[in-house]
């Protein structure tokens, strides 16, 4: 458990501690609902809330459950907060006032200071017979942060991102893609997730572009294999209907390229219609490696 004295004021439920027991608090979209528009991205949302005590703060308007929407690179945040009887609701945001990623984070908030706060749901190792003050704005719960990435690894630009990277618990494979919905899922392990998300959001454009190379690009060597396979066998299962079939043959076209009928190395197109993933991220790391050899540090 972390030190929610060292993190916290008060217990927090969230998926990596063990403040509370049998309580559990989760958001999620479905990346096929999401509709971009000329000016916005809508998101369809809704959270899962397990767990009686935060449940009577919410009920009785001492609480509320936010989504908070950031986008990094364009210094974008903002809190969306879920209407106070609704478990779901639709978020907008700017669609020219973000780039890069959208990390969407759950959290459950108090509206106002609360006192002699109590739980039977806590976990009495910790908190036995302890009570605590709430403050307005105070966390009470922490979803898992869910990111939509928008950078240079998509295909169908600025926004509309194919791929869509997920983290999978107990997942022992590396990475497992799935091109059966609208977008491309990428699968990933925890930790492989975890690092990957570390690296794209703290890193600067060259360290994303060196990440997505090897998460991204060998994902979308398989869709355009799949692809090939789609016209070879004469596959009718609606998967030229898809949008990341559509996104995919849609710009290998901008670059003379015809997949139904295409038969040289899937490695090139998928290099090219990244914009020379390959030679640009280890351009991109040999930059990170020499900058941080010039200022004396070292890996």
């Amino acid at each position: 458990m972390r030190s929610a004295k060292i993190e916290f004021p008060n217990p927090v439920l969230a998926p990596d501690r063990d403040d509370y027991v049998n309580c559990s608090f989760e958001t999620s979209f479905s990346p096929d609902d999401i509709k971009i528009t000329e000016d916005k991205i809508a998101i369809p949302i809704r959270y899962d809330l397990q767990c009686k005590s935060i449940s009577n703060l919410i009920a009785d308007n001492k609480a509320r459950v936010a989504i908070i929407v950031r986008s990094t690179p364009t210094s974008y945040s903002k809190p969306f907060r879920f209407p106070q009887s609704q478990k779901d609701m639709i978020i907008n945001i700017p669609k020219f006032n973000v780039a890069d990623s959208l990390e969407l984070s759950g959290i459950v908030i108090a509206t106002q200071a609360i006192t002699n706060f109590s739980s039977v749901e806590f976990n009495q190792l910790y908190f036995a017979n302890t009570t605590f003050s709430l403050r307005k704005g105070d966390i009470l719960a922490q979803g898992t942060s869910q990111v939509i990435y928008l950078d240079d690894s998509e295909l169908e630009k600025p926004i509309s991102s194919i791929f869509l990277v997920r983290k999978v618990k107990d997942q022992k494979e590396s990475i497992i893609p799935d091109f059966s919905g609208e977008k491309i899922d990428v699968n990933v392990a925890e930790e492989l997730h975890d690092l990957y998300y570390t690296f794209t959001k703290k890193g600067n454009y060259r360290v994303r572009r060196y990440i997505n190379a090897a998460i991204i690009f060998p994902v979308l060597i398989e869709a355009i294999a799949r692809i090939r396979e789609f016209y070879e066998l004469k596959i009718e299962d609606g998967s030229d209907h898809r949008r990341w079939f559509r996104a995919i043959e849609k710009k290998a076209s901008e670059n003379n390229i015809d997949l139904s009928d295409y038969q040289e190395s899937y490695i090139e197109v998928a290099n090219l219609l990244l914009g020379d993933i390959a030679l640009d991220a280890l351009k991109n790391f040999k930059d990170i490696f020499d900058d941080e050899m010039d200022s004396g540090e070292s890996f």
